[in-house]
Parts: structure tokens; C-alpha cells; sequence
């Protein structure tokens, strides 16, 4: 029986062949980070949680010529949201969030939210209530910078609405804004990151 000498070099790239395709290979469904969206995936928890990343959103321009009359000082509001699921694709919690930051508090409670699709559009435009938000705020930085913090649960169904939309606006409590074309993709481009199963 001859013994057959396999080239020490062939050997080497058959064995790092092996090794570098069990360290890169990845699973085709893996999530990924974009410039709108923050993906982080704990496989100690086995929990993947998908981030709207923060959002300016502007007041409409007929509260801003009121704002006086309605005792809504100027601020500035930004909304971001998350949901996260396990690997079985089982969603685990999905909520939406805002903050305001202005030269006093303006809010001083839990607000109402209440979102506007397609108004521009008689046909087609429809609001809905996302509910009751939780709320919090922070002693003022450097004595003049307020925050307040506004958090709730919703459905997955309410992204699935908003991401639909052609325009779209929030109400909090009693001071509505007005999303940007390309805040209302950033939306859309969230629910794309939804699984399968909860579309």
C-alpha cells in the first residue's frame, strides 16, 4: 500500500478555505444598519431591535401664525422609533417616541397622539390615535435649555399605516407637525424591516 504525501500547501488552503467560510458566512436574512435606520442584534437575548433613527419634525405653518393665541411657545420637536423580536420572528415590543426641547416647558403632561394620513386629500385622508403617551423631563441644561420626553406603545398595523401614507402629520396634544417627503421614506424604509410574518 503506497502512501500518498498531500502538498503542505494544498492542505493549507483546503483547511483556510474551511475556516474562512464558517467565520463569514452570514445568514441571507441578517439585518443591516442604514443611514435612516440603527439595527443591534443581541444573540445573548436572541432579540433583534430595529431604530427609526431621530427626526426634526417642523409645526404646520398655520399653528406657527397662531402660536401666540394658543399659548404654544416655539420649540423644536423630534420623533424616532424602535420595535425589536426574537428569532422566531416574534415581535417583542414596537413604540414611538418624541422630545421637545425649548426655553421653558411646554408640555408639562402626557399628550394625546393622533396621526393625520393623506389630509391633503379629501378622499383619502383619515386620522387615528395611537393613545396616550407615558411622560418625563430633564431640570434645564445651562439654565435655559428644557427637554421633555413622550414614549407609548403601538401597534405594528399603526407603522404599516403611517409607512403607506402620501403625507403625513403628528399631533401631539395640541400642536401638529408636518413630516418632509424624505421623513416620510425614512418611515417607510422602517417598516421595510419588519418580519415577514408581522406584514
Amino acid at each position: 500500500m503506497k502512501l500518498r504525501i498531500i502538498p503542505a500547501c494544498f492542505l493549507s488552503a483546503v483547511l483556510f478555505t474551511i475556516f474562512v467560510g464558517r467565520v463569514t458566512a452570514q445568514p441571507g436574512d441578517v439585518p443591516k444598519s442604514t443611514s435612516k435606520i440603527n439595527v443591534k442584534i443581541d444573540k445573548g437575548k436572541d432579540l433583534t431591535t430595529v431604530s427609526l433613527k431621530s427626526m426634526t419634525i417642523t409645526r404646520l405653518e398655520q399653528e406657527k401664525t397662531t402660536a401666540g393665541s394658543r399659548g404654544l411657545p416655539v420649540h423644536q420637536m423630534a420623533v424616532e422609533g424602535s420595535f425589536s423580536y426574537n428569532g422566531a420572528k416574534e415581535m417583542k415590543s414596537v413604540t414611538l417616541k418624541f422630545f421637545t426641547t425649548a426655553g421653558n416647558y411646554i408640555f408639562l403632561k402626557p399628550q394625546e397622539i393622533t396621526v393625520a394620513i393623506d389630509s391633503e386629500n379629501a378622499d383619502k385622508g383619515r386620522a387615528f390615535s395611537l393613545g396616550l403617551t407615558n411622560y418625563r423631563s430633564n431640570p434645564p441644561k445651562f439654565g435655559t435649555v428644557f427637554e421633555e420626553f413622550f414614549e407609548l406603545p403601538i401597534p405594528t398595523d399603526a407603522i404599516r399605516k403611517i409607512a403607506a401614507a402620501g403625507t403625513l402629520e403628528f399631533y401631539v396634544g395640541p400642536s401638529s407637525y408636518k413630516l418632509t417627503p424624505k421623513q416620510i421614506e425614512a418611515f417607510k424604509e422602517w417598516e421595510t424591516f419588519l418580519p415577514k410574518e408581522n406584514k
